[in-house]
């Protein structure tokens, strides 16, 4: 009979967790198609009576929940924030007040990928609910990226070796990466290249060399290539030449700060780039994948063009390809920049989706998607 009891009950707050979830859910808003609630009581205990609320991106499908320890902080975090909502969608009077939520270093107990996400999802609420929300952190992860302005970094002015009054550091313009590099211990312009990445939205980027890599793999994003379409869901960034790849602290603080990482660089870079990106504990394949075919004049993406685009382009251009083989070194170099412009013009002109013209990219297409999938 007891047994039954416990049954009854626990049906009954499994019913009612399902309406509260229903109703959590509501106060998302637009933050609904982006992330999911989950909220769930454990079996029945006359002693013990807890719930738990969670907040996952639905792209990742990883529930805060499952973050390891600190649930607890964040449960309060989260459960704070949609009754702030509340508060300020409840009917006007002269006793409402404008609620403001102070949240003293949310980092404690968290993984810098779980902190990254938390604080993404910290911003998202707060736009969404229109709640100031102020964050203490010393983490590098919680800084906000997609409004580096809302960042507030202050100092101790010191005199004589001795500390004096708090002051507040200007990080507006092109000082914005101050407190991004303070956290970090770099040198504020080490972060000039990486502006686009730590701006970003997504929770997922594909990491690439420059701006003509990003085209190529660009179009591989059309729906016209069928199976081999690159599909994931994120953004595709430069990182400005392979040269960016060599900060080890920068890097892994990048690949950290998104739940999904992909990083391409030309095949002839890898003799010095993989065994720093192997320190990162990042492997070939899962995390990285240096591009290109293993021939002369071929170890890049531009390598990967049929001949037939080469041929074209280097045909109709002698005087660049002189250029770029014994010019000085300023001139080769302008050369080649130009003709690898001409090589993606031209293949832009001319390439149909399929294995005539793409064939060297799908078996790339293949590892990325699987990776970023």
């Amino acid at each position: 009979q007891e047994k039954l009891h416990e049954e009854i009950i626990d049906r009954g707050l499994a019913k009612i967790s399902r309406v509260q979830q229903t109703e959590f859910e509501g106060l998302l808003g637009r933050l609904k198609t982006k992330y999911k609630v989950g909220l769930t009581m454990p079996a029945f205990d006359f002693g013990y009576f807890p719930f738990r609320i969670t907040l996952g991106d639905k792209q990742v499908e990883v529930a805060l929940d499952d973050w390891g320890s600190g649930t607890k902080n964040r449960t309060l975090i989260l459960l704070t924030l949609f009754r702030a909502r509340q508060i300020g969608e409840a009917e006007a009077s002269a006793g409402k007040i404008t609620p403001v939520i102070i949240v003293e270093e949310p980092e404690s107990f968290l993984h810098p990928s779980a902190q990254a996400e938390f604080g993404r999802i910290l911003h998202d609420l707060a736009e969404e609910f229109q709640v100031q929300v102020i964050v203490t952190t010393h983490s590098p992860y919680l800084l906000s990226g997609q409004r580096p302005t809302s960042n507030i970094l202050l100092r101790r002015r010191m005199t004589s070796k001795q500390a004096r009054n708090t002051e507040r550091v200007d990080i507006t313009h092109e000082n914005w990466m101050i407190p991004f590099a303070q956290a970090l211990g770099l040198d504020d312009d080490e972060f000039k290249a990486w502006k686009p990445l730590m701006m970003s939205p997504s929770n997922a980027v594909l990491l690439v060399e420059g701006d003509l890599d990003r085209e190529y793999f660009e179009l591989l994003r059309n729906e016209a290539h069928g199976q081999h379409r690159l599909i994931f869901d994120g953004e595709i960034l430069p990182y400005d030449g392979t040269g960016n790849l060599k900060n080890t602290v920068l890097l892994r603080f990048i690949k950290n700060r998104y739940s999904k990482f992909f990083v391409t660089f030309d095949l002839d870079a890898a003799d010095h780039l993989e065994k720093g990106l192997q320190a990162l504990k990042l492997e070939r394949g899962k995390h990285y994948l240096p591009i290109g075919l293993s021939h002369a004049g071929k170890r890049s993406i531009e390598g990967m063009l049929p001949d037939s685009i080469s041929t074209a382009v280097y045909g109709a251009n002698p005087a660049l390809v002189q250029a770029a083989t014994s010019g000085n070194r300023e001139e080769q170099e302008s050369a080649r920049n130009r003709l690898k412009r001409l090589l993606l013009e031209e293949f832009k002109r001319v390439a149909q989706p399929g294995g005539e013209h793409y064939g060297h990219f799908h078996p790339v297409v293949k590892l990325i998607n699987k990776a970023l999938g």
